[in-house]
């Protein structure tokens, strides 16, 4: 049995802190009119907001099912509201239900689809 570097606690809080990294990153470089930077710091937040649980799997290192499926749902049940800001975000700081009901349905999907990795030994 091998051990992993971090528990998936310690892994969330390191993709949290990134994430908030991330966070300020776009903020910083909106203010200072950054634009292509501003950009590329958005499609990360993006990337890591669909996909939480994949960070927190890569944080972690980890090799064994139980934590692989723990850091699924913790990640899951994280990208969910980020998903949420992060709709609100793309419509231009406004509630659009499609808008909102699609990053949500994409958040799902992805972390579905790496739920069925873990289960068949792929990721």
């Amino acid at each position: 049995m091998q051990r992993s570097a971090l528990t998936v606690p310690q892994a969330t809080a390191a993709a949290a802190f990134l994430y908030a990294v991330l966070f300020a990153a776009h903020i910083f470089t909106a203010a200072q009119n950054y634009e292509r930077a501003f950009q590329v710091v958005a499609g990360l937040i993006t990337v890591m907001t669909f996909s939480v649980a994949i960070w927190i799997q890569i944080i972690g290192k980890f090799s064994e099912i139980e934590q692989k499926i723990r850091a699924n749902t913790t990640g899951l049940v994280f990208g969910l509201p980020l998903s949420v800001g992060l709709s609100w975000a793309y419509s231009e700081q406004s509630f659009d239900v499609w808008t909102t009901i699609l990053f949500l349905v994409l958040t799902t999907l992805t972390h579905a689809v790496h739920r069925i990795f873990i289960l068949t030994n792929k990721a």
